[in-house]
């Protein structure tokens, strides 16, 4: 994590693709049981994109069904980082799907797997934060109140503090 002061009032925390990604692995595996599939995701890799204030994954994930064929699949999908003032701490939220590919599973299953998928991704990862600011460091002391923006830049998470 690098930390820098711009001026008095306004500072930034940067946390990189690996420190995001330290903080994911905790979350897996993931499995899910519903209907007749069991998703079980097995990694998940983070992905900061430039410009963008939403953090990017790419999940591993294999399917099993007593009844039907096995698979595996991969999801690429984003979400928010959402910040909670009386924690000092930042959540993963509001994951949208942007592409799943399957093997070995039939189109008509896809559907209800990529929603088995979607719960899963969005509770595991809604329920611990990702981040939280340190209280025993002045900086984030302040910071716990004043954040005013979260940005991607350099393939890092910027987090943006200020009065202002």
């Amino acid at each position: 994590m690098f930390f820098s002061i711009q001026t008095v009032f306004a500072w930034t925390v940067k946390l990189s693709e690996a420190e995001l990604q330290e903080k994911i692995n905790k979350r897996v595996p993931i499995e899910k049981k519903k209907y007749l599939f069991t998703v079980l995701v097995s990694a998940i890799d983070v992905e900061l994109k430039e410009g963008s204030d939403r953090v990017g994954l790419i999940a591993d994930m294999e399917i099993r069904s007593p009844h039907l064929s096995s698979g595996k699949g991969r999801a690429l999908l984003d979400g928010m980082l959402s910040y909670r003032q009386e924690e000092g701490a930042f959540y993963f939220q509001e994951p949208v799907i942007r592409e799943v590919r399957f093997e070995n599973i039939s189109d008509k299953y896809h559907s209800p797997i990529r929603k088995i998928f979607q719960r899963a991704i969005a509770r595991r990862l809604a329920d611990k934060p990702v981040y939280i600011l340190d209280e025993n460091k002045f900086k984030h002391q302040l910071a716990k109140s004043l954040l005013k923006s979260v940005k991607v830049i350099d393939r890092k998470l910027v987090l943006e503090m200020g009065l202002m």
